[in-house]
């Protein structure tokens, strides 16, 4: 996989592919602001995958999800993941993380792949 597009947003959406709101490991998540870091696939054609990461000013500092592989769709200052079994909708802001925050953002970003070996 590689990095496809980057951009900073708040997710607004995390339900399953029937519409239902996850109310699990998910809810910290919700309404956050952060990094979004679309993967591109390698090896499967137009599948993408999502990495998360929370902005230092937000309720959850640090933490980051990230999706299974799935079709991207941007529209309307929105970016939607759609994968076997979720849903996950994030709105784009650019304005959602301070310079500062950015920073320490990056940091974190940076920390977590060079230690995962990507």
């Amino acid at each position: 996989m590689h990095l496809d597009q980057s951009a900073l947003g708040i997710l607004r959406k995390a339900e399953d592919k029937y519409g239902q709101k996850y109310m699990d490991w998910r809810i910290p998540y919700m309404d956050q602001p952060g990094l979004i870091m679309v993967y591109k696939s390698d090896s499967r054609y137009e599948k993408y995958m999502i990495y998360f990461f929370t902005s230092p000013a937000s309720k959850y500092p640090g933490k980051y999800l990230h999706t299974t592989y799935g079709s991207i769709q941007v529209d309307d200052g929105a970016l939607t993941i759609r994968t076997k079994n979720s849903v996950y909708e994030f709105e784009l802001d650019a304005s959602c993380v301070s310079k500062a925050d950015m920073i320490l953002l990056l940091h974190a970003v940076n920390e977590y792949f060079r230690d995962d070996g990507m």
